[in-house]
């Protein structure tokens, strides 16, 4: 790996390792301990464990497992609050949620699976099964959302694609059967959420690529009794750190832009153009941003870019030929909680492990 900045690898077993995803915090509140999930043979999708480890990878000891792990998120590890744990154990099949308590061994089990977690709140939101990845049953899992109240336990739905269908400006194109939610993600005062609608995952699906393509913003309170179209995106939306805006990857004509949304509804504007990469994260000033950036079919990087001038810097860069969903991961850059590191993945040694670099 070639860097000239310091690297340290945090996964220490045998097997490829990763964590969950590039905006949900692999550190304890208090950044005292990681999570991460670790695959127990290069077989993936396969079993494998939920590591929680000291914050400089020490001490790791497995705190759950995973039967059927894809390799982009694992088994989906994060934390839901101070000493506490979630995971899905069977991603690929019936999924739900396991909620470990480290320090007692309570496990909680959750009938849906957790796709986001507020930690001001204490409330997660939850999108059916993490699998959906051919069977048509599995796009009926996505068509509901659920939010979910860690500290009373309550689960109750919130939103679902018929009413998302009913208030997208092209709905006559197509149908709410075939539409489903993706990604839901918490403002960072928990007031609001935002969700991913459209017909994406009907259109992976064998027959479906004929069908119109449909991926937007919506916008909701978490009480469920507003929902707002925000407008149709590219990929990989986030919040800016002060809650103003979304912010997500739009295509133009070969290249891809950074662009904002406001909250009201009216119409999105550049943020950053002519940005590279996929998965991007600003930190709280909102001044850097780091995104991964793949280079031919081995080959992949972490830039930093200077938000105010655009310039990139290479903060590490390695081999990684581990892509896709099923088998392989992606880099996934993430902020550490104080914001002097960046943890990622790389398969510089042939398989996936975690890293951090500082900054």
């Amino acid at each position: 790996m070639q860097s000239e900045h310091t690297v340290t690898q945090l996964s220490r077993g045998d097997g490829p390792a990763v964590h969950h995803y590039y905006d949900i915090p692999i550190e304890e509140p208090d950044g005292s301990r990681i999570v991460y999930y670790e695959f127990d043979s290069d077989e993936i999708p396969g079993p494998g464990k939920v590591i929680v480890a000291r914050a400089d990878g020490t001490e790791a000891r497995e705190v759950g497992r995973g039967e059927e792990s894809i390799g982009h998120v694992g088994a989906q590890a994060r934390w839901v609050g101070p000493g506490r744990i979630a995971y899905s154990p069977r991603q690929q099949s019936a999924g739900g949620t396991v909620v470990v308590d480290l320090d007692s061994g309570k496990r909680q089990e959750l009938p849906f699976t957790l796709r986001s977690y507020c930690e001001p709140t204490g409330v997660g939101a939850m999108i059916g099964d993490a699998g959906g990845h051919g069977a048509t049953h599995d796009l009926a899992r996505m068509q509901t959302l659920r939010l979910w109240d860690s500290r009373t336990g309550d689960i109750r739905i919130r939103l679902t694609a018929e009413r998302a269908h009913a208030i997208h400006p092209r709905r006559d194109r197509f149908e709410p059967a075939r539409s489903n939610f993706q990604n839901a993600k918490f403002s960072p005062d928990g007031s609001r959420v935002f969700i991913v609608f459209g017909t994406e995952a009907y259109r992976n699906m064998a027959g479906g690529r004929d069908y119109p393509s449909i991926k937007c913003l919506l916008l909701m309170s978490t009480d469920g009794d507003d929902v707002t179209y925000l407008g149709e995106f590219g990929h990989h939306p986030m919040w800016r750190p002060d809650g103003s805006e979304i912010i997500a990857y739009v295509g133009d004509q070969g290249a891809q832009h950074l662009v904002r949304y406001p909250l009201d509804g009216t119409p999105a504007a550049p943020f950053l153009e002519d940005l590279p990469g996929i998965h991007a994260s600003l930190d709280r000033a909102q001044r850097r941003l780091v995104t991964d950036v793949f280079e031919g079919d081995d080959q992949a990087r972490i830039l930093l870019v200077d938000v105010e001038t655009g310039d990139h810097h290479t903060l590490t860069a390695g081999r990684h030929a581990q892509r896709g969903h099923i088998r392989g991961c992606h880099p996934h850059p993430q902020w550490s909680r104080d914001e002097s590191r960046v943890f990622f993945n790389m398969a510089d040694t042939g398989v996936p492990q975690l890293y951090e670099v500082r900054v």
